[in-house]
């Protein structure tokens, strides 16, 4: 999930603009994002507003042009700041939301105004600076409860409250002016690699084990992209076996290589291992009485405590969200370890007393 946080100028003029807060969702794209308002902004779009007003009711009343010539149009009543709020608050959707912060750092903000220490400074003469404290804070609570793969963006185009930011978060924070490098700046961000293997992992996980992604799970199930199967008992050309996937028990992402193709998707190789059940049927071919050759089942049954290695193609979005993952190529069985050998009619899996427990579930 990407989080986004909008300073009050990120808005044109320091207005409000439903348009433009529509555009800046537009901007982030799809997936999972958060477009996040300090209430402080919201406070200061809804005095920005009212003093527009009252810069029009100025010009109102000192329209020049004779009535008969062209009647000045009608003035529509003021509004309290309060209502202003709320009516800009109800103006705003998801996945726009409006951050409100504690007592203590409300607190904090005003003690940095009226002290001049963080971000208070005078501009001609006036003590200022709350307003920036409070969405500093916004910011840091962000970074404090984003993942790892998760951007944190503040737009703003204030030069003191940008080179603040710098100063605190470092490359933690993306900076942004304006819509138009919002999607340059998306792209260029890239998560820590352990990070993203470790969000991988978790999607992979709940993929799998949850059924999250059938496009996912339906393949392997029926190992539908094709297997082969290792076991400590060898099987020649008169053994054939079938596999199905059982209960997963683990998952485990132990490589991922990621790059990136012309549709600013992401699109990585993973190198999978499941601990799980899988079920298998062994046919072997035999002779008859009448010397014609025919499969019989020689073993139908579950096999535990062995291991798939797979490869899966996982696709990101914009945001380093895992948007799909399917395998590449076939799986690898795996049941043999370095216990004693089952015996043939124990099914290709070890006995329930060898290293390693397989134990045969019928």
């Amino acid at each position: 999930m990407t989080r986004l946080i909008l300073d009050t100028n990120a808005l044109r003029d320091g207005q409000f603009s439903s348009s433009a807060l529509q555009q800046w969702a537009r901007a982030l794209g799809e997936g999972e994002v958060d477009l996040v308002i300090p209430e402080v902004v919201v406070w200061e779009w809804a005095e920005h507003a009212d003093s527009a007003y009252a810069s029009l009711a100025a010009t109102h009343r000192d329209y020049k042009v004779d009535p008969a010539v062209l009647p000045v149009p009608p003035l529509p009543e003021a509004s309290a700041k309060s209502e202003l709020i709320s009516r800009i608050r109800g103006l705003i959707s998801r996945p726009a939301v409006v951050w409100s912060p504690g007592e203590a750092t409300w607190e904090s903000a005003v003690r940095d105004q009226v002290l001049q220490t963080g971000v208070g400074e005078r501009k001609q003469g006036v003590k200022t600076g709350a307003a920036d404290a409070i969405v500093l804070a916004c910011v840091a609570e962000q970074v404090e409860d984003r993942r790892g793969t998760e951007a944190v963006i503040l737009a703003t185009r204030d030069k003191g409250l940008r080179k603040a930011c710098k100063d605190r978060f470092g490359d933690e924070v993306l900076l942004v002016l304006g819509t138009g490098d919002l999607l340059s700046t998306l792209i260029a961000f890239a998560p820590a690699e352990q990070d993203l293997l470790e969000a991988t992992e978790e999607w992979l996980d709940r993929a799998i084990r949850s059924g999250l992604s059938s496009d996912l799970r339906a393949p392997l199930d029926t190992f539908a992209m094709g297997y082969t199967v290792r076991h400590a008992s060898a099987r020649d050309a008169s053994f054939h076996e079938l596999a199905r996937l059982g209960r997963v028990d683990i998952v485990e992402l132990h490589d991922l290589r990621v790059g990136q193709d012309g549709a600013n998707d992401r699109v990585g190789l993973a190198d999978v291992r499941l601990f799980a059940d899988v079920h298998m049927t062994v046919l072997e071919l035999v002779r008859t009485e009448t010397g014609a050759s025919e499969w019989k089942t020689a073993f139908d049954g579950t096999v535990t405590g062995g291991y798939v290695d797979l490869q899966l193609t996982v696709t990101f979005d914009t945001h380093w969200d895992v948007r799909s993952a399917f395998p590449t190529g076939p799986a690898n069985i795996v049941f043999d370890d370095d216990g004693d050998e089952s015996d043939d009619d124990q099914g290709p899996g070890r006995s329930s007393d060898s290293c390693g427990g397989f134990e045969q579930v019928v």
